[in-house]
């Protein structure tokens, strides 16, 4: 094979592998947003899901006449998301009007299930990405939302008795135009409002009548179920709700398992969860009692993903990342849902700033994306100490917490790497104003381990500990490496380690990744910001969740992305130096 030949192998295998490794991150991601007002901030942020809905993507707003579609602000939303490789999941807004005269003003429209069902066809068509029909650029709706909320509007008497049985017949009937349009779509039912009560209210009878009416006996008319999580007064794993005048907690691991039996019963066993509206507020908030400080937010955000990550939860969309301001949604301005934002509103209190919960939802993202999320375990529960332990390409992270106000001491065992770094979850400062470096925004330390095992003290601030093998090596001249190189790994071929070294002549972010031939993604060594110098990092096949790595041909790539990214504005694609730099190299494990 000639060295042009090779070249472009090399080039083309580290590609796909590129592309590959996002596909599969993206579709196993839990982390999604709902209602991005600035679609840059998500991908920034990590996020791989948005979610939309309400008033923008709903039959009267498409439709406002009969014939008549108004397609441009749902067209250049979805056009941007597919551009951004954000998957989308739309929650569409048409019950009130299928069922007869509505609550909502504005519906012309009559209650006309033909002219519904004629709606909904085309519009799945314009967003399946099959290039017929479609909207420009093709856009992909990956979920379809068949309603909000109905439990509530059911609660609060704006949908009459019928509802249940109207809603069932609405759910069946639009799960079968859309599987018939695009069969990849996936169909989530209408999400439990932040009632508990609903379960009992409304989707028990609903689902029973679901089984009543499937037409053989493994029929089902709906992929994913979704419920909303918003302990506004109390922590991220319970809240208080009053019903006739009496108070009863619910805890988030019982309510999952209620859920669980209930589908398991009715025939829809293993059914993902989503929750795709989660948050937490900070400041205080009309019609709100306790004070949170944004370090109180952050720590909440932290813990509203994880703990119902480690209960089974698939995805999980935070509300929102700007503040909306003027919800009105306990008949104020300044409600809960307006203060629950990453980014301050500065029409809501004349702050803009990102707060620290920003930050964190970021360092979370970078931290644990990639993760085997259905592996993840559940070390300990107990004593106000969570632990939890996830295993991302191999490399084991723990994720801890302490729900007491006094330092507790906590032992981590079955570490594999002879150190692991440990990262505060809530950055360095008061307020999120006050970041202006993103790289040293969080404390860092390294910790030696000993026999397998690490001791350190739980405060208050919740960490990430990571199994982290990479050092630093000292030039013996002294001297700063005057380019980036990523040198050929030794010993090559090699079984069951070998050693990677790359050089930085400045301050960079990098990532290191390992690919089969096909492109698939196998580790990522490093993602992290590192000083100028001469690095060395260690791969062994022994500790990958991939244990059965066969002999064959190999490919790592090192990625040199800007220090001085702003978290304000889009990556940049060049370094400091203003050009970017990746590199490939093939390495041939040989058992």
């Amino acid at each position: 094979m000639t060295s042009k030949v090779l070249f472009i192998f090399l080039l083309s295998a580290a590609c796909i592998g590129q592309s590959i490794a996002q596909s599969l991150s993206y579709q196993d991601s839990p982390f999604g947003f709902t209602s991005a007002i600035n679609q840059s901030d998500a991908v920034t942020l990590g996020a791989k899901w948005l979610r939309y809905g309400g008033d923008m993507f709903s039959w009267r707003e498409i439709e406002p006449q009969r014939g008549l579609y108004k397609w441009e602000k749902t067209d250049a939303i979805f056009s941007e998301a597919s551009r951004n490789h954000l998957k989308l999941f739309v929650t569409l807004a048409s019950l009130s009007r299928w069922m007869g005269p509505s609550n909502f003003p504005g519906d012309e429209l009559s209650g006309d299930k033909d002219e519904y069902k004629d709606f909904l066809k085309k519009t799945v068509e314009r967003y399946d990405g099959d290039g017929l029909d479609d909207a420009p650029g093709s856009p992909v709706v990956n979920v379809w939302q068949i309603e909000n909320e109905v439990d509530l509007d059911l609660a609060s008497e704006l949908l009459p008795p019928a509802a249940v049985e109207d809603y069932v017949l609405f759910l069946k009937e639009s799960y079968i135009i859309i599987k018939q349009t695009d069969p990849e779509a996936k169909v989530a039912m209408t999400g439990v409002g932040f009632l508990a009560s609903g379960l009992e209210d409304f989707f028990t009878p609903v689902l029973e009548e679901l089984d009543r009416i499937k037409e053989s006996p493994s029929a089902r008319y709906f992929d994913i179920f979704d419920f909303h999580w918003y302990p506004f007064l109390d922590k991220y794993n319970h809240f208080q709700e009053s019903k006739d005048g009496i108070e009863t907690s619910i805890y988030l691991d019982d309510y999952i398992d209620k859920i669980d039996l209930m589908l398991t019963k009715n025939g829809y066993q293993n059914m993902p969860l989503y929750i795709t509206e989660i948050g937490q507020y900070s400041g205080l908030p009309d019609h709100m009692a306790l004070f949170r400080s944004e370090k109180n937010q952050t720590a909440e955000l932290l813990k509203l993903y994880v703990y119902p990550l480690a209960k089974g939860v698939d995805k999980i969309f935070w509300v929102t990342i700007t503040e909306w301001p003027g919800d009105g949604v306990f008949g104020n301005r300044d409600g809960a849902f307006d203060n629950m934002g990453l980014i301050n509103n500065p029409i809501q209190d004349g702050l803009s700033h990102k707060k620290l919960a920003y930050y964190t939802y970021k360092k979370m993202v970078e931290v644990l994306e990639g993760s085997d999320w259905d592996s993840i375990q559940t070390i300990q529960e107990s004593d106000n100490v969570y632990l939890y332990k996830l295993t991302k390409t191999g490399r084991l992270i723990w994720v801890a917490w302490n729900d007491s106000s006094a330092t507790q001491q906590i032992s981590i065992s079955g570490i594999t790497s002879s150190q692991v770094r440990v990262t505060a979850t809530i950055p360095k400062y008061e307020s999120g104003k006050d970041v202006t470096d993103y790289s040293t925004t969080f404390q860092m330390d390294t910790l030696a381990v000993v026999n397998g095992s690490v001791s350190l003290q739980l405060g208050e601030n919740p960490v990430f500990v990571e199994e982290f093998t990479i050092t630093s090596i000292e030039d013996e001249s002294g001297s700063i490496p005057e380019e980036f190189v990523l040198y050929q790994n030794y010993p090559n071929p090699f079984n069951p380690t070998t050693t990677i070294r790359f050089s930085l002549p400045q301050r960079e972010f990098v990532t290191l990744k390992v690919f089969d031939v096909l492109g698939r993604e196998i580790a990522t060594l490093v993602n992290e910001y590192q000083q100028s110098g001469k690095y060395s990092i260690q791969l062994d096949v022994k500790t990958l969740h991939a244990t059965s790595l066969p002999s064959g041909v190999y490919f790592y790539t090192l990625t040199v992305s800007p220090s001085s990214r702003d978290l304000a504005i889009e990556p940049r694609r060049t370094t400091s130096s203003g050009r970017e730099f990746q590199e490939t190299k093939k390495m041939i494990l040989l058992k």
